[in-house]
């Protein structure tokens, strides 16, 4: 026996409507997109229709929004068939016609599923419909509630006025909100719906009066507005980011994109690589999308192919077919073949950039040289166009592998220890070969796919295995107990041999890699390094091996060379076995683990930090120049006694002061007076800035100079010119036991003529733009130093403040 299923068709309706329009400006977009499409429509079959125009205003007050054109309309019985039959499409039904009559038109069209209606019940509890069809069948009234009734009903021709003119065929919805959605009666709120989903309509879209949509694309635009100057401020407005190189793309005017003739997708947009600061920082591969010019996601990452991951931009094509929500689109025949395609582009603009702009191109491929090359792995088309672009790491710096074969007679050199990057570099060097470090990431791999595709030979040198290290014959006593001392200190085998360059005391080289075991990173050290999350790098290479901890601190590994050419470790041989000597060889040790240029456990550091302690202290005492410092000592007490018994019984002031000593001769120094004035008032800190040019009141400069360093209570002096005065002045601070803060710009190049222990010193840059002076950093420094006054002065909080 069968039953009928009861089925709330007015639930039903607003229960589709909300969840596959999850955001209330989705329904905006479904009014718009239909009132674009019946425009499109009319202008098509009317040969009087006047220029198409969308009209969006709200009404707080009655709680409406009302979307209005002046397209085609609808007589009586297609606002029945279209209005009331979910799932019928108009704008489908007129695609279809329209291609057999002008395809252009009928991809303006965006309308495909006929379920735009249900959006308007997601917000609405009613929606009202008055149309006048361009056909001339009178205008009706649409009326429903969201439930399965609706009313239909003609409204009065006939004008009060015989002259009055006769209902203007188009069609205006009203929505009237449900009291949920309220928030969308806001022009910024529909002007940003308007804004993100049909800016580029070419219907123009007007929101209480004022267009609302700018309806052309910046890449589709003629003339000045297609300059690469006007590209590059649409892309720094739309995202924030500067492009190193632009490819603005239109296969409907670019047939050479696609292959042998047969007609592709069709696409226009707007590709860029975009300049950044760090390459690990961010990986891009991303697509905004358009489908007929109405806007359907964001940063897609899959569209692009997936070496494309420093790419960006923006697209526009009538071939995609969006999900049924518009959110996103369906991954169909047409979406492979535009995958494809637009692969075809990049790749042709790159041989268009090699051909006619290389700097170009060189610039573009440096900046994201890591992320290219491990792209370029997974892709042999994409591989061959740019890997003689590729940028590798060198002795002699960065340089394509192109330039870099042309040093080298056609062989790579390379290395893959990890960690001693930096002593590898300098070893090799002095053999005279020109040597690749690819001792991370996917270096290896990369110089070897390059040997294999180009033809070209590739060696990989090991310092262990001879190249570098020369074993003498024969080694006398004295050097294998030298070896035990360093083993017994360090737990490492310690081996003396020959090496260059001569002052190079010793270096820790790890035994050779085996390829597998290249990719022991150290992702944390790495990440905390560079800022980033270690799995953020590996994401980006796709296959970081396996971290392999204190590789150049165990014995088992790592061998400690000693170098039997360096004149200290001849001396250090010679010595006699005692304490320093032991702390010599933990000096050494350390200054090689550093030079290892590998990242250092707490432990080691822990370690290094107490050895080298040691060390600097023994080595200290036993100075000979001991005794001149101590003699030097003396004399500056003896100054500073002297000075103290001359200086007049002063005060200090009854407020916080501090002294500025400065170079008159510098211009910006008095601006930095006025800085500093200001930092102690807007900080709170309520400290008189005395300077001797501002407040000299005694004839007696001298006397008077005294009597101003004697009453505050620190000082600072600005030393970048090493100026006589202020170093006497800086002195004369430092001899009163006041606390001295030195201040000094970043691009001093005269050095301090002395050191005075135990003062602050801090740095900072001078930026100017016009008549403005800006000093960087010099606030964080102060805010540090001022702290250090604080604990030389105890009672330094109590002392009232000044109050300008």
């Amino acid at each position: 026996m069968q039953h009928t299923i009861s089925i709330n068709l007015p639930g039903l309706l607003r229960m589709l409507g909300e969840n596959i329009y999850a955001e209330p400006d989705a329904a905006i977009r479904e009014m718009i997109q239909n009132a674009h499409d019946t425009c499109i429509i009319r202008g098509n079959r009317d040969p009087g229709a006047p220029a198409p125009r969308i009209h969006v205003s709200f009404g707080r007050g009655q709680r409406t929004i009302t979307i209005a054109d002046n397209g085609a309309g609808m007589t009586e019985a297609e606002l029945h068939k279209n209005l009331a039959t979910i799932g019928e499409s108009f704008t489908r039904l007129q695609r279809e016609e329209l291609k057999e009559k002008d395809a252009r038109e009928a991809a303006l069209l965006i309308g495909q599923f006929g379920i735009g209606l249900l959006s308007a019940f997601s917000i609405s509890k009613r929606v009202e419909v008055v149309t006048c069809s361009y056909q001339g069948d009178g205008a009706f009234r649409w009326v429903c509630e969201g439930d399965i009734h609706y009313t239909v009903e003609p409204l009065d021709e006939t004008p009060p006025d015989k002259t009055a003119s006769k209902p203007d065929p188009g069609t205006r919805i009203t929505l009237h909100l449900l009291d949920t959605k309220l928030e969308l009666l806001d022009d910024a709120r529909l002007g940003q719906a308007i804004k993100k989903y049909a800016d580029f309509l070419s219907i123009p879209i007007f929101l209480n009066g004022n267009q609302a949509n700018v309806c052309t694309p910046p890449w589709e635009k003629d003339g000045d507005e297609l300059s690469e100057a006007s590209l590059s401020g649409y892309i720094q407005q739309r995202w924030g980011l500067y492009p190193l190189a632009l490819l603005p793309l239109d296969t409907g005017t670019d047939q050479r994109h696609l292959e042998g003739g047969a007609p592709g997708p069709r696409v226009s947009g707007l590709l860029f690589v975009p300049a950044i600061s760090f390459e690990l920082a961010q990986d891009f591969g991303e697509l905004d999308i358009y489908v007929s010019r109405m806007f359907i996601e964001a940063n897609d990452k899959d569209l692009l192919p997936g070496w494309a991951r420093f790419v960006k931009g923006v697209i526009d094509t009538p071939d995609l077919t969006p999900t049924l929500s518009r959110g996103e689109l369906i991954l169909d025949a047409n979406y492979q073949r535009l995958r494809e395609l637009l692969g075809e582009i990049i790749i042709a603009w790159l041989d268009h950039l090699q051909e006619r702009d290389p700097e170009r191109l060189k610039l573009l491929v440096g900046a994201y040289n890591n992320t290219i090359k491990a792209r370029a792995l997974e892709d042999d088309g994409f591989f061959d166009r740019i890997c003689h672009l590729a940028r590798v790491e060198t002795d002699r710096g960065h340089t394509t592998i192109a330039e870099y074969l042309k040093s080298s007679g056609n062989i790579l050199y390379y290395f893959a220890e990890r960690g001693s990057g930096t002593q590898h570099k300098v070893l090799f060097a002095h053999k005279g070969l020109p040597v690749i470090d690819a001792s991370w990431g996917v270096e290896e791999e990369f110089l070897e796919k390059y040997a294999e595709r180009k033809g070209c030979k590739i060696e990989r040198l090991t310092a262990g295995a001879g190249t570098i290290f020369t074993v003498p014959e024969t080694l006398d006593d004295k050097w294998r107990a030298l070896e035990r001392d360093f083993h017994h200190e360090t737990k490492m085998e310690a081996r003396a041999v020959a090496f260059d360059p001569q002052t190079v005391p010793a270096v820790l080289m790890a035994r050779p890699l085996e390829k597998d075991d290249k990719r022991l990173a150290e992702l944390d050290g790495i990440g905390a390094e560079l800022g980033i999350r270690a799995d953020t790098i590996k994401r980006m290479f796709g296959k970081m091996a396996k971290s392999k901890q204190g590789r150049l601190t165990s014995g088992d590994d790592t061998l400690v060379h000693l170098n039997i050419k360096n004149p200290l470790m001849a001396r250090l041989r010679d010595m006699p076995h005692n304490e320093t000597r032991r702390l010599a060889v933990l000096c050494i040790y350390n200054n090689a683990h550093l030079f290892a240029n590998h990242y250092v456990t707490p432990e080691n550091a822990e370690r290094i930090f107490a050895s080298n302690n040691q060390a600097f202290s023994a080595m200290i005492t036993t100075a000979q120049d001991l005794a001149r410092a101590e003699e030097e000592n003396a004399r500056i007490g003896m100054e500073r006694d002297e000075l103290k018994r001359k200086a007049p019984d002063i005060r200090l002031t009854e407020h916080r002061s501090c002294f500025f000593a400065f170079d008159y001769n510098i211009e910006d120094n008095f601006r930095l007076l006025e800085w500093i004035q200001n930092y102690f008032l807007t900080t709170g800190l309520g400290i008189e800035v005395i300077a001797p040019v501002s407040k000299m009141p005694d004839l007696n400069i001298y006397r008077s100079l005294h009597r101003q360093l004697k009453e505050v209570h620190f000082g600072i002096a600005e030393i970048s010119t090493n100026n006589h005065n202020v170093l006497y002045e800086a002195g004369l601070l430092h001899g009163l036991g006041k606390p001295l803060i030195l201040l000094q710009r970043e691009d001093s190049e005269d050095p301090v003529p002395f050191d005075i222990l135990n003062d602050f010193r801090g740095r900072y840059t001078v930026l100017k733009r016009g008549h403005e002076v800006e000093f960087t950093w010099l606030r964080q420094d102060l805010d540090k130093a001022m702290n250090t006054v604080r604990q030389m002065l105890p009672g330094f909080a109590d002392v009232p403040k000044w109050e300008g």
